[in-house]
């Protein structure tokens, strides 16, 4: 018997030491670091020429700008990239995002923004879905110099509200023109000059496989199945009581 309520009491504990873990915030960066790049779309221009994003410069004039000029890279990528300088932004980024508590310590106003844009999602819930280094080749990059803006149109899986581009030792959120939802799962970025960016999504969305949209895995910080082995062995342990207390009536 005293065997038996050892093992509850047991159970009993480390249910609890687990709730703080539970409760804790998720990390905001979860997936990031296995993720592919999200895919590029085509857009050829109005006159046929292929392109997967456009420069639009100060005067309106629109720049096709062809794959070979621009290398999206993702965050798995960042020990193999080339030049070696997009590893070492994306390395250099990933750690400090890792090093902040919070988003907010990132964006100060990152509350109003999600006001602004409509999105009643709390700041502590928003999490890294991708982070890419896009990089555009000295011809075009020149443009950039010079006022233009690259539109570059991604393929993404999961609902992103808004993106962060790091600018030297701080970062921007992208959002209104500068990030644009096209209704049809790819969304539009522009941006002013290479660099690191980061998508981001809220925690409680389900991520659907493409492979399969029948079947969505669980939200971020969504603990059913650490509850149901927890409940599954106070159960056990109860009927074990349960028989041990009956066989010493006997």
């Amino acid at each position: 018997m005293k065997k038996i309520m050892t093992v509850l009491l047991a159970l009993a504990m480390l249910a609890t030491l687990m709730m703080p873990v539970m409760a804790a915030k998720s990390d905001f960066v979860p997936s990031a670091e296995v993720k592919p790049a999200p895919g590029v779309v085509e857009k050829p221009t109005e006159d046929g020429t292929p392109a997967v994003g456009v420069i639009i410069m100060p005067d309106g004039t629109v720049i096709p700008v062809p794959g070979t000029a621009i290398i999206v890279t993702p965050l798995e990528g960042a020990d193999t990239a080339e030049p070696p300088s997009i590893g070492e932004e994306l390395n250099g980024a990933y750690d400090e995002l890792k090093s902040v508590e919070d988003l907010e310590e990132l964006i100060k106003d990152l509350e109003e923004i999600l006001d602004q844009i409509g999105e009643d999602v709390d700041p502590d819930d928003l999490v890294i879905n991708d982070l890419i280094h896009i990089y555009i080749d000295e011809e075009y990059e020149k443009y950039l110099e010079e006022g233009g803006e690259l539109q570059i149109t991604f393929e993404v899986t999961e609902d992103i509200i808004l993106a962060l581009k790091q600018d030297g030792d701080k970062w921007d959120a992208l959002f209104g023109e500068n990030w644009v939802d096209n209704g049809d799962g790819t969304y539009t970025l522009t941006i002013s000059k290479s660099g690191v960016v980061a998508f981001l999504k809220s925690a409680t969305s389900v991520d659907v496989n493409p492979d399969d949209p029948g079947v969505s895995s669980p939200t971020t910080g969504d603990f059913t199945m650490l509850y149901v082995v927890i409940g599954s062995a106070f159960a056990v342990a109860a009927v074990v009581f349960a028989v041990v207390a009956k066989k010493q009536k006997v």
